[in-house]
């Protein structure tokens, strides 16, 4: 028996959606994969590498620490983060975002980008507090991060980072084999704290860089943002 998931439902539709469609549905750069996607690697890393070292100190020694279960642990956590990264990607930030900005602002889609990319996460993780604020501000940042570099190769690259990250130290579900993390806090909340304070500090230091300013200028949608950008700096 065959069975789906939420991702290889978005992906198909995805599909469906560029058979007929084409890239222009598209407002944000797919061009330059390798860079985009570089990127958004090397802007999440110390934010990573700082969320596991806080929840290795605050949890000391009453922290376990796992072996992977089988030599293909780290395939398929490469494997399933990838998979879920491009999958809601290109739907939230490529298709839904390109959509968004013919109605709204810029400003207004950030909001809006947070709400959906909480509520597609209620059906795995529920509605606890920390958990919500999360991935509220998540789907912001990954969102803001789309406006400022335009291609959205970088936040995939982030994305994929973190639930690395995520799936690396929380265990992981992929095609009905669970695998265990490489860590077990007894706090749970410990870890949701600090990865959701981090994902704060990078959202404000993002939003106070002057190119971000630029991007989310008062024209109501990202193309007047990107027209006044290239007066001021010359052509992206």
């Amino acid at each position: 028996m065959i069975t789906f998931t939420v991702h290889d439902v978005i992906l198909l539709g995805l599909a469906i959606v560029w058979v007929f469609k084409g890239p222009r549905w598209f407002r944000y750069s797919l061009h330059k994969p390798l860079l985009g996607f570089g990127r958004g690697l090397f802007l999440s890393a110390p934010f990573v590498v700082a969320g596991w070292l806080v929840l290795l100190a605050v949890e000391g020694e009453s922290i376990r620490i796992n072996r992977p279960q089988e030599g293909k642990f780290w395939l398929l956590c490469l494997g399933a983060a990838l998979y879920v990264a491009l999958a809601e990607e290109l739907l939230l930030r490529g298709i839904l975002q390109s959509f968004l900005e013919r109605v709204f602002t810029v400003r207004t889609t950030l909001w809006l980008q947070g709400l959906t990319f909480t509520l597609l996460h209620i059906p795995g993780h529920g509605l606890a507090f920390l958990q919500s604020t999360f991935y509220f501000l998540s789907g912001v940042l990954l969102t803001l991060v789309l406006v400022r570099w335009r291609n959205i190769w970088t936040a995939i690259g982030i994305h994929f980072a973190w639930d690395v990250s995520a799936f690396a130290l929380q265990g992981f579900d992929f095609r009905h084999a669970k695998f265990a993390g490489l860590l077990e806090p007894q706090r749970q909340w410990v870890g949701s704290l600090t990865f959701t304070l981090l994902i704060l500090i990078a959202l404000i230091i993002l939003i106070a860089a002057k190119e971000t300013q630029i991007a989310l200028t008062a024209g109501r949608t990202y193309d007047q943002g990107k027209q006044l950008a290239e007066v001021k700096n010359g052509p992206s």
